[in-house]
């Protein structure tokens, strides 16, 4: 996406276990972490199970990624950057 709408030069993507190994503050942060609670994961159909566990799970709520996401975005954000992450059904 980046190179299909000509944005290389202002964007730069990270990839890092939630903040390891990452420094400095950007304007923004924008994390699709896995977010399948324990119930629905066992649950699942079988089409989903062609994807990793370690891409899904998230816990017994799906909330274990995301906690660990928002602990320490401040940390990382600009003053007024914002904070972007996917959740499941779990938040709602």
């Amino acid at each position: 996406n980046i190179d299909l709408h000509g944005v290389r030069e202002r964007v730069r993507t990270v990839q890092s276990d939630v903040f390891d190994n990452i420094e400095g503050r950007y304007d923004v942060i924008v994390s699709n972490p896995p977010y399948v609670d324990a119930d629905d994961l066992s649950s699942m159909p079988d089409e989903y199970r062609h994807e990793p566990e370690l891409g899904l799970a998230a816990g017994k709520d799906g909330l274990d990624i995301a906690h660990r996401i928002i602990a320490k975005a401040a940390e990382h954000l600009t003053p007024g950057g914002l904070l972007v992450v996917e959740v499941g059904n779990s938040w709602v």
